[in-house]
């Protein structure tokens, strides 16, 4: 077994090396190798000593045999050089483990080691590093048992003398000494940690004492804005108060800075009580003056610029937002109204103007409602009894000259049914749009090509038909009822289509590979002629398809789906004249039923190769599974599927007539050659000795031939002997027993095993028959408890079957060589309910 070991599927099969799931490498890096090195020791050792042994027993040089003389040499080299070969390949497997583990744990420690070398920069890195140093331990603790593996690993190669590389050997002592070295590194970190601590700590009380100096002039600035309390000097104060709301905010994120490192330094938290107060205090000269800005730069922007501009939606949200901050700023100033009356007074008129502006929020919404078209314009001007058509200088100051507010009941109304129109007009576009990526997938098939995938075409489509069978019934579907309409039909075009299509596609790849055969055109020419009119047209399509698959745009077409649908019809026609010319088989050769349409028309499409016929057989006869074919084709012998051979009494020629005349034919042959096969068992059994004889013909012969002698040896006792005769025919069937029991016990053929055991069946339950006769002193063949037996007689040339008054002749149907199922008293009922019928 040794000399022809395939040595890669050897070491392949080997189980002592898996990959490692348990740890990620670096990107790039391969997966480490879990290695049992015990069992790889194990393995190395057979070999080794396998190869001293081959080298201890086999003489290198040449032996002296008699006359002989046998050079052993090359089988000895040869024997030893294929242990070596798979030890050393054990081996460079097991080195190139090893690099990649002590590269994975090289790596892993100068990850490390470049996270402890990194200098902090400010006070937060410091901490970062810090909480690094003492994470070290737990991450070093897996590294560290890597770094055994590791070692162990190299033993192995060590103990067998494999040599590694100076790279290598250099890799795994630098890796050894990583512990030592990250703990010397951790040391020097944590000295440069309490250095930095210092260092930055009085940094931050340096700066928190320029922050403090800070904050006393931001109070100031923030004081400074009470000056302001003129409307007109609304531009420098809102100017003011954005530089100050800068400073405010950049001083709390300082603040804030200062708090968090005072928590790094495990110092006190400073509360800059004083920072609360200048943001308290700035809150209302910015609530008013940056408000009283926007808001004055907003409305004249409103209401002087381009009216088509507009934004409703963001309209409608800065004067709700100028309210509240205008309304919150003039209840700080009015409780404040001795110190701050002037104040007041500016957020007071602001407050007025706001509010002045806020019904015309309404109009605005509906008149800039995004569904607005002439169409509603023209409408409103009918409303109005003047014409409004918005232009480039079309203003909301020109709108409220109008006194469009006056008509704002019939602005909503029209501005509800525009948008309504408009959801409309946007589903529209959004379906169109939804079918320019969905493209017809054709499949490569027979030379030409299938449509598939169309799920998701079936999908959209039954989605989009939905919708657009809703929109129909849509009281506001007026302007768009033309182009709803051509949608809809576009839509169920489309769907007639890809119905039609999938229609003739699944009734053409069933029929194509059957017209593709000559025999079944040559037997269907007007069906064969009609199915190249479709395929012709099929291939056209499938051609057309590629050249632009476009859903939308290629199945709209009549003319495509009055092709599809006369192609429908014309393969209807072909599927019932081939249904009709297989009904026409099936009449000659009845056995064809037991046949599906395609393993008939698989049939007779080759029905000049006669031996493709041969799958078939099994599924027409009960138990013929092959024939076999001569040289000239004719058929000598049929074969049961366990292998049982009967011959032909006449050769059978299946190439002179049609398939279905000719398995006619081997049908008959069948039956005539069951028949012959029969007369010679018969014939035989009383000439050889029936354990020999059981063996010698085929199953079923044995098994009637049997039953036929059965009956006519008991039915010679009754006549000669009477009451007696019973126990002889029992005594002689028993003595028949014993010998197949020796026979059994023997080395038996399976077939010979199979035709034994069904005898046996019958053998038993004849030798019940006779004790029941025994039993009831049966004296005479006419009595009723034999005559209501299934008995066998030769009569007329014939096998026939006779129970109590009813009389059957043999079908010889070949039944192979199965086993017999146990017969009990209800079996022997059903046999003469069916012998009755």
């Amino acid at each position: 077994d040794f000399l022809n070991l395939d040595v890669e599927e050897y070491i392949g099969g080997l189980k002592h090396a898996a990959t490692s799931e348990d740890d990620e490498p670096e990107e790039g890096q391969p997966h480490l190798v879990k290695v049992d090195v015990a069992a790889l020791e194990k393995v190395l050792k057979f070999h080794v000593e396998q190869k001293l042994k081959v080298l201890d027993a086999i003489p290198a040089l040449p032996v002296e045999c008699g006359m002989f003389l046998i050079e052993t040499a090359s089988i000895r080299e040869f024997l030893a050089e294929k242990h070596q070969d798979i030890i050393d390949r054990l081996l460079t497997s097991h080195m190139e483990h090893c690099e990649i583990l002590t590269t994975f744990v090289d790596t892993k420690f100068q990850h490390v080691q470049a996270t402890l070398a990194a200098k902090p920069n400010n006070v937060e890195e410091v901490t970062e590093l810090k909480e690094f140093v003492a994470t070290v331990a737990n991450t070093m603790a897996p590294l560290e048992e890597k770094i055994a593996e590791m070692m162990s690993y190299y033993g192995a190669l060590d103990d067998f003398k494999f040599k590694a590389t100076p790279e290598a050997s250099t890799a795994k002592w630098t890796a050894y000494g990583w512990p030592n070295k990250l703990n010397q590194q951790c040391e020097d970190a944590l000295r440069l940690i309490d250095q930095c601590n210092n260092a930055y700590m009085q940094d931050m009380l340096n700066e928190q004492g320029r922050f403090l100096q800070d904050m006393g002039f931001l109070e100031k600035e923030v004081d400074d804005l009470e000056r302001y309390t003129d409307i007109k000097h609304v531009d420098e104060a809102a100017e003011r108060c954005a530089e100050t709301a800068k400073k405010v905010s950049d001083a709390s994120t300082k603040a804030d800075l200062f708090n968090s490192r005072e928590g790094l330094f495990d110092l006190e938290i400073t509360d800059y009580e004083q920072l609360g107060q200048i943001k308290k205090n700035f809150e209302p000269y910015n609530n008013l003056w940056k408000t009283a800005n926007d808001w004055l730069t907003s409305s004249r922007k409103w209401l002087h610029g381009s009216f088509l501009e507009l934004d409703a939606e963001e309209v409608e949200e800065q004067v709700d937002g100028f309210g509240m901050a205008i309304a919150k700023a003039a209840k700080f100033f009015e409780r404040n109204e001795e110190k701050f009356g002037n104040q007041f007074k500016v957020a007071k008129d602001i407050q007025s103007q706001v509010k002045a502006f806020a019904p015309n929020v309404p109009l605005i919404t509906a008149l800039r409602n995004k569904g607005m078209r002439d169409r509603h314009w023209e409408q409103l001007s009918t409303v109005v009894g003047f014409e409004i058509k918005p232009d480039e200088a079309f203003t909301l100051s020109t709108v409220l000259e109008m006194k469009l507010l006056d008509y704002l009941e019939a602005c909503t109304k029209i501005a509800e049914a525009a948008q309504k129109e408009f959801n409309i007009e946007v589903m529209l576009d959004k379906m169109l749009a939804e079918w320019d990526d969905m493209k017809l997938d054709i499949f490569a098939y027979a030379g030409t090509g299938v449509l598939k995938g169309v799920d998701e075409i079936i999908a959209l489509l039954d989605e989009h038909v939905t919708q657009t069978q809703v929109m129909q019934f849509s009281a506001n579907k007026g302007p768009f009822e033309q182009r709803i309409d051509d949608w809809n039909t576009k839509l169920m075009t489309v769907s007639e289509v890809i119905d039609s299509w999938l229609a003739v596609q699944r009734n053409w790849m069933y029929l194509q590979p059957i017209f593709e055969s000559p025999d079944i055109n040559k037997q269907l020419p007007a069906e064969g002629q009609k199915f190249a009119t479709v395929d012709k047209n099929w291939r056209q399509t499938i051609s057309s398809t590629r050249n632009n698959n476009k859903v939308i745009e290629f199945c709209d077409n009549e003319k495509l789906l009055e092709r599809f649908k006369s192609s429908a019809i014309l393969l209807d026609q072909v599927q019932k004249g081939l249904s009709d010319y297989l009904e026409t088989k099936r009449g000659v050769f009845a056995r064809f039923y037991f046949l599906s349409d395609d393993d008939l028309l698989s049939i007779l499409s080759e029905s000049k190769n006669v031996k493709l016929v041969q799958p078939h057989f099994k599924k027409c006869f009960e138990a013929v599974d092959s024939v076999q074919f001569e040289e000239d084709l004719t058929i000598t012998n049929m074969f049961s599927p366990e292998k049982e051979m009967v011959p032909f009494s006449i050769p059978l020629d299946p190439t002179t007539s049609s398939v279905e005349v000719w398995m006619l034919a081997l049908e008959k042959m069948m039956l005539v050659s069951i028949r012959d096969v029969m007369i010679t068992a018969i014939a035989d059994y009383t000439v050889t000795p029936r354990p020999e004889w059981m063996q010698k013909h085929p199953a079923m012969c044995v098994l009637n031939g049997s039953q036929m002698f059965w009956t006519k040896e008991t039915e010679a006792y009754l006549e000669e002997h009477g009451e007696a005769g019973p126990q002889k025919a029992l005594d002689q069937q028993i003595a028949q027993l014993d010998d197949m029991i020796i026979l059994v016990r023997g080395k038996l053929s399976k077939a010979a095993r199979n035709t034994v055991g069904a005898l046996t069946v019958i053998d038993v339950h004849a030798r019940d028959v006779m004790k029941k006769l025994v039993a009831n002193k049966v004296g005479d063949k006419l009595d009723f408890a034999w005559s209501s037996q299934l008995r066998y007689y030769w009569e007329e040339d014939d096998l026939w079957a006779s129970m109590v008054a009813a009389r059957r002749p043999y079908g010889y149907e070949y039944l192979g060589n199965t086993f017999r199922l146990v017969i009990t008293p209800l079996t022997d009922k059903c046999y003469l309910t069916l012998m009755g019928a």
